[in-house]
């Protein structure tokens, strides 16, 4: 389990799988505003698309590949509805997040793509402590819309992992 981290809140463990919890962190989302592609804006956690929803948060660029793997693993093309893709950029200046969107935009030409990809522009490292992970790699996190986070993965997908996110999607 070298690596990676992951939080579960409520859930039966398969045996052997080893559990860190971060002390510092109480593990709820703290409410945070977004603006998806597609241009509709969210309150989290109160607007996330489903009563427990993935979140997959990226904090570099070089993550887009390992995003894409955890999507295609998990099914998240198509009609399912119950995931949020934010990648946290450390930009504030307004020209530079501008262009950063419309490039994100070319990469993402369909409504269903946009709708669910949120970017969020800002200090990267406080973003990475208000959702309880490391900011140093790709975090998965299943969250309900009162903010509890339900469990936490980081790291490179692994069918482990994608247990640990489906069982707390159907086990709540």
């Amino acid at each position: 389990m070298r690596g990676w981290r992951f939080i579960v809140r409520g859930l039966a463990l398969p045996a052997g799988l080893v559990l860190a919890v971060s002390s510092s962190w109480a593990g709820d989302l703290a409410p945070l505003s977004v603006r998806t592609l597609g241009g509709t804006s969210l309150s989290l956690p109160r607007d996330l698309p489903a009563p427990h929803t993935l979140v997959l948060l990226a904090f570099r660029h070089a993550d887009q590949a390992g995003l894409a793997q955890w999507e295609a693993s998990l099914g998240l093309s198509g009609n399912r509805q119950d995931w949020l893709e934010i990648p946290v950029v450390g930009v504030s200046n307004p020209i530079i997040r501008s262009m950063i969107v419309s490039g994100m935009k070319g990469k993402h030409p369909s409504a269903a793509e946009r709708n669910h990809l949120a970017p969020l522009f800002g200090d990267s490292e406080a973003f990475a402590r208000a959702f309880g992970t490391s900011g140093t790699q790709i975090a998965v996190l299943v969250v309900d819309r009162e903010g509890h986070v339900l469990a936490h993965v980081e790291g490179a997908y692994e069918a482990t992992k994608a247990h640990i996110l489906n069982e707390a999607l159907i086990g709540q």
